[in-house]
C-alpha cells in the first residue's frame, strides 16, 4: 500500500507528538522521586521540598480542569498543542532556575 504525501505527513506529525508527549509528560507529581533525590543533594529543607511537590499537584489539578474544558469547547488538537507549549514551558523554566525561595 503506497500513501501519499499528506498521510506520511500526518504519520511523521503524530510521531512527533508522540515523542514530545513522552518527553514532556510526569512533570513534578509522576518524577518526583528522582527530582526528590536529586534536590535533597542539593541541600534543599524538607519544607522547600513539600512546597514544590505541592505546586506541582495543585498545577496538574488545575490543569486538568483547565485543560478538560478546553477539551470540550476547542476541540483535541488546539488543546495539545497549548498543553505541549505549557509542558515544555513549565520543564525549561525548572531546568534552568538556579534559585529556589520560599
Amino acid at each position: 500500500v503506497r500513501l501519499g504525501m499528506a498521510e506520511t505527513l500526518s504519520y511523521v506529525l503524530v510521531g512527533i507528538a508522540v515523542i514530545l508527549t513522552w518527553l514532556v509528560s510526569g512533570g513534578v507529581i509522576l518524577g518526583w522521586g528522582p527530582l526528590y533525590t536529586r534536590l535533597r543533594d542539593e541541600n534543599y529543607t524538607e519544607s522547600e521540598l513539600q512546597v514544590v511537590f505541592n505546586v506541582g499537584f495543585i498545577g496538574l489539578s488545575v490543569g486538568s480542569v483547565v485543560f478538560g474544558l478546553l477539551l470540550d469547547t476547542v476541540g483535541p488538537r488546539a488543546t495539545a498543542v497549548l498543553g505541549m507549549l505549557t509542558a515544555c514551558c513549565g520543564n525549561c523554566l525548572m531546568a534552568f532556575t538556579n534559585s529556589f525561595a520560599v
